[in-house]
Order: structure tokens, then C-alpha cells, then sequence
């Protein structure tokens, strides 16, 4: 019960940050040549940076729960690397922290049952 109140807590705070974003990304900037006071321009609303919201994103407590690496991609080459759960991209390094890509989390507990996904090859060596 309690997992389940945690996941509504972070869905809510993504839900109100994304809304948040959205309604600062559609007001309009003042225009520079604009005579106002300090005060006044503080109150005036202003795009965020792309840098910001990404940093808010990667900050926020979805991607610090920990995903598990549940698949591993084999290629003909016999190379073997693992997925991203959130993002689906293959991980330069096993067991390292956090995806290159996205920021998420790593959980690398469950790795040996990990779904084992052949790619160019149907994972039995040809004898041509």
C-alpha cells in the first residue's frame, strides 16, 4: 500500500511539474526595450531555459527510484550489452550508476534473468 501511495505521490509531482512548464513555456517574454522597475519585471513570467527544465526533470524523484535492467541486447558480433528500461538504449557499461542517456537509476540485481534479445542473428551459430 504504501509503494503504491509513493508511485501516486510522484506521478502527482510530475503531473503538477510538467503543467507547470507548460503554462511557462506558452507566456510571451517582455521585450527587452521595456522601461520597468525591478519589482515589476520579477512578476512578469519568463521561458525557462531548456537547460533548466531538464535539470528539474532529471532532479525529480522518478528518476531517482532505482529501474531494473530487465534486457540484454546480443549481437551477431557476439557482443552483449544491456537496456535502459526507461529510454531502451543500449548501456556503454555494465553496472555503472546511472544511464548515459536519460539519468535513470540502474538496478542491476536481476541481471542474469535478464531477457536476452538477439539482434541480426536468431542466436544459434551458423556452421556455414
Amino acid at each position: 500500500m504504501k509503494a503504491l501511495l509513493k508511485k501516486s505521490a510522484i506521478l502527482k509531482t510530475i503531473s503538477s511539474k510538467i503543467s507547470t512548464y507548460l503554462h511557462a513555456i506558452d507566456a510571451d517574454p517582455q521585450e527587452d526595450n521595456s522601461d520597468f522597475d525591478d519589482e515589476e519585471w520579477m512578476e512578469c513570467p519568463t521561458k525557462p531555459t531548456l537547460a533548466h527544465i531538464v535539470l528539474d526533470l532529471l532532479l525529480s524523484p522518478t528518476y531517482r527510484l532505482p529501474k531494473t535492467v530487465t534486457a540484454v541486447r546480443i549481437y551477431r558480433d557476439e557482443n552483449i550489452f544491456s537496456v535502459c528500461p526507461r529510454c531502451d538504449v543500449c548501456i556503454e557499461r555494465e553496472y555503472q550508476g546511472y544511464c548515459h542517456r536519460c539519468g535513470q537509476y540502474l538496478d542491476w540485481s536481476k541481471l542474469e534473468e535478464a531477457e536476452e534479445i538477439f539482434i541480426g542473428w536468431s542466436g544459434v551459430e551458423d556452421d556455414d
